[in-house]
């Protein structure tokens, strides 16, 4: 399989897909530092750079070389959509970032597309902003599907819902099948009486014995406790009160909260998970590893020489940001093998 990533970011992509054997013949980014790890990381792959930029030409080449591309993949900028924003959507420079995305399909017109989001981007202008894109995809002969899914159910301790819509062209597996179980098609679930258990595993890419994590807000009521850690957000690269804290014990971390600098928003699961009680145990931050791991990368991936000064003095603030930007490479690899 052969895909292009747009709105690439520090490529969760391919660090998902890779181990699938697919190759990723094009990536699209425009922030210094995330260039930077995606050159370090896939020297070889070319950087198309701003999206509003890439001609036809450029992407007609790229067929030429490759014949054929399967999937297009990319997360335009969720600013505009989120709940925690002024949720301007497509009267948002950052929005309209979603028409270039679909001009880029209608170009490509690759065999499966995948485009995630906040879950704002549902209810957006009353629906009408992700009305423009499921119609102009169904336009472009694309079937569709799309589900909110939650990185805590896919092997991190982290709660981040994600919208993710699939499209499909031609009589290949559809959409539906790819996002949902075949169990989940059924209509006639039996109710269960068993208090719902604890889903998330602990794996090599999780963070290892969890501790419990909040996101510090001096404004709030006194914190209590959760078992995951609130979503993990490009605001962390701030410093200060927007990275979460832990409360080292032996429990899973309450996610890391989905916020930006104005606070936390509805599709970050509400201002209940910026709290968190403190008794006696101590309180830290979360480390970069713990975040790497959080969204499913390999440890120091995001440590990387920048701008004369070696990898080990690679500045933390970047790697915050870029990573609380990224998507969880644990859902996208799901996604790619349910494909």
């Amino acid at each position: 399989m052969k895909y292009i990533s747009l709105f690439s970011g520090i490529e969760a992509a391919t660090v998902a897909w890779k181990p699938l054997g697919w190759e990723c013949v094009a990536v699209s980014e425009i922030d210094p530092f995330a260039c930077a790890v995606l050159k370090h990381h896939y020297p070889n792959t070319p950087n198309l750079g701003d999206i509003t930029k890439i001609t036809k030409k450029q992407l007609h080449d790229i067929k030429k070389i490759h014949t054929n591309i399967d999937i297009l993949i990319g997360g335009s900028p969720c600013q505009s959509f989120s709940v925690a924003g002024l949720r301007k959507g497509l009267n948002d420079p950052r929005g309209n970032l979603m028409l270039e995305y679909i001009r880029v399909v209608d170009i490509i017109k690759p065999t499966y597309f995948i485009w995630e989001n906040v879950p704002g981007a549902l209810s957006s202008n009353k629906g009408r902003d992700f009305g423009t894109l499921i119609q102009s995809m169904a336009e472009l002969r694309y079937s569709l599907a799309w589900r909110t899914l939650d990185s805590k159910n896919f092997g991190v301790p982290q709660r981040r819902r994600r919208v993710f819509l699939v499209g499909c062209l031609g009589n290949n597996k559809r959409p539906f099948e790819i996002l949902f179980e075949p169990k989940s098609s059924q209509r006639n679930h039996p109710k269960s009486k068993e208090k719902r258990k604890n889903n998330t595993s602990k794996t090599s890419a999780s963070t290892q014995e969890h501790d419990l994590i909040y996101h510090a807000n001096h404004k709030s009521r006194p914190p209590q406790k959760t078992n995951y850690c609130p979503t993990l957000t490009a605001a962390m690269g701030e410093g200060g009160g927007h990275i979460p804290m832990t409360i080292t014990e032996k429990q899973y971390a309450s996610t890391l909260c989905a916020r930006d600098h104005k606070g936390i928003g509805a599709d970050s699961w509400g201002p209940d998970y910026q709290q968190a009680v403190i008794h006696n145990s101590k309180v830290r931050r979360l480390t970069l590893i713990e975040c790497e791991r959080l969204q499913g990368f390999p440890d120091n991936y995001t440590q990387i020489p920048w701008r004369n000064k070696e990898a080990k003095d690679c500045p933390m603030s970047h790697r915050y940001r870029c990573l609380g930007n990224s998507m969880t490479t644990n859902v996208i690899k799901w996604i790619g093998e349910q494909i």
